[in-house]
């Protein structure tokens, strides 16, 4: 079911609601339930709406809610993958390094928007565009023709220090999956998936 609505016009309450009626008059365990939203303010939002809504903590604990990237960041932990998530600084110094092994002309916060729009699997043409238009007030530069190689030696700076960035939370936790590497019973947490401000994500 998708609801589209404007602004203030009660998508989160419906939301809400949803939860409650699946807990209240469906039956549904609150660990079958995960929500999604795109923000972690949107996240508390939801949390504290669910807690006055449902009458206490005990079964918001119970249930998945958060950001993808914090949901991913959970899963991975749970499944036992070992590594350090890369903050900002971090992965600035990963492609700073990167551009200094490659010899790339590039700015380090150019090429972390590279490697994300290539973990995205944008086409090179595609990004040159989106990097354009990202750098609409500055003049429009090509992109080195090695590009690729600068990307590549980031993801593997960040692999070296077993770190992963915000795309890598999302990829691991879907290579996993796909691969069937994952504990049993992880899915019964997503029985009943509901997202918020889905045109973000």
């Amino acid at each position: 079911v998708a609801v589209i609505a404007g602004p203030g016009t009660g998508k989160t309450k419906t939301l809400v609601s949803r939860i409650a009626y699946l807990i209240e008059e469906q039956g549904v365990k609150p660990e079958e339930i995960t929500a999604v939203t795109f923000t972690n303010q949107a996240a508390t939002e939801m949390r504290h709406r669910l807690e006055q809504r449902l009458g206490g903590k005990r079964a918001i604990s119970r249930m998945t809610i958060g950001t993808f990237h914090a949901i991913c960041l959970n899963f991975l932990k749970n499944q036992g993958v070992e590594f350090s998530l890369a903050d900002d600084a971090a992965s600035l110094e990963a492609a700073g390094r990167a551009l200094d092994e490659t010899g790339l002309k590039m700015k380090p916060k150019e090429l972390l928007r590279v490697a994300s729009l290539l973990k995205s699997g944008m086409d090179p043409e595609e990004m040159q565009t989106r990097m354009a238009q990202n750098d609409a007030d500055e003049e429009a530069q090509e992109m080195p023709q090695n590009w690729n190689e600068g990307a590549k030696a980031y993801q593997r700076i960040l692999r070296e220090q077993h770190l992963l960035d915000f795309d890598d939370l999302l990829l691991e936790t879907l290579k996993l999956i796909e691969q069937g590497s994952v504990q049993d019973g992880w899915e019964k947490r997503f029985a009943y998936l509901l997202v918020d401000e889905f045109q973000d994500i």
